[in-house]
């Protein structure tokens, strides 16, 4: 059964996201989101390879220079006429780090891992700095009670115990390899009751809104998402990379931005994440895609 959910890891995941909406009692697991969350990014830091050298390319500045930077004052006021916590919740879901599963979907591609790891890596370890200070920039005038130091303590504490934690399994082969074989492959399945958990903690909101309202909110994520992947597809300056920036750039941590969001502003707040799971999802898979019709064509070339 695990290994059926790996290969069609985003419909699974799809699925956890009707799943949640469907069954919104799940929420009352809504405290279990931060451990389950840590063990989520344990797992993921214990399979990374952290190379130092890895970690100086010019490419890096990407990242930060189109989500941390020239973004979020276009995502702040362009989202201004959904309302506070809907508008909050956008700027939060454009200062996402990359996913953990980024590399996955990048090598699945074949682009450039290497860069991958390097990005998520980096990205993920400033993520304190970038919610704790963004966001503080934006909401000062706003009406939220919003305490910046508790995010940052927060997100601090959800990457960097994880991230220790690894960095001393990973001095053991032994912990290490049983961590891998034995608790790894359960990844995808806290994945998808994270976001059961959070789907139906933001549930009543989802129903509370409107047909238009919620179908507006549905195309300014997507729109959102598809900008950041034909954006990376844009920049890109060589082929293999071409399959790597649209998802560096797209992919993001919104279990992350979900777990913040409900636990320091509202469920409305993380709604925005919630849609973009399945918004990146779908642009991965035509990643994916079309990585595979051009290697066929090539074939067929022969």
């Amino acid at each position: 059964m695990l290994e059926l959910i790996k290969k069609w890891t985003g419909l699974f995941l799809l699925l956890a996201v009707a799943f949640g909406f469907i069954f919104p009692f799940f929420s009352i697991l809504k405290p279990a989101m931060i451990p389950l969350l840590m063990i989520l990014l344990y797992c993921s830091f214990v399979r990374m390879k952290f190379k130092l050298d890895k970690f100086f390319r010019w490419e890096l500045i990407t990242f930060p220079l189109v989500c941390w930077v020239i973004l979020p004052p276009v995502v702040y006021y362009t989202s201004a006429w959904l309302g506070a916590e809907l508008q909050t919740g956008f700027l939060l879901a454009i200062i996402t780090p990359p996913a953990l599963a980024s590399p996955i979907i990048v090598a699945l591609s074949k682009g450039d891992l290497e860069y991958t790891v390097a990005n998520v890596t980096v990205f993920n370890l400033l993520s304190p700095l970038a919610f704790a200070m963004i966001p503080q920039i934006f909401l000062k005038n706003s009406t939220l009670n919003i305490d910046y130091q508790a995010i940052m303590l927060k997100v601090v504490f959800i990457i960097f115990i994880p991230l220790i934690v690894a960095l001393l399994t990973n001095k053991t082969i032994k912990l290490k390899n049983f961590v891998l074989t034995k608790i790894d492959s359960y990844k995808v399945l806290i994945q998808m009751l994270l976001i059961v958990v959070a789907v139906g903690t933001s549930a009543n909101k989802i129903k509370a809104l409107d047909k238009v309202n919620l179908i507006q909110i549905v195309l300014y994520t997507y729109a959102l998402a598809g900008f950041l992947y034909l954006l990376g597809w844009i920049i890109a300056r060589s082929r293999q990379m071409k399959f790597t920036l649209p998802v560096t750039l797209g992919h993001k941590n919104t279990l992350l931005t979900i777990t913040i969001g409900l636990s320091s502003f509202s469920e409305l707040t993380a709604l925005p994440a919630v849609f973009y799971i399945i918004a990146h999802h779908t642009f991965n898979g035509i990643v994916i895609s079309m990585r595979s019709v051009k290697k066929e064509k090539k074939i067929n070339n022969y």
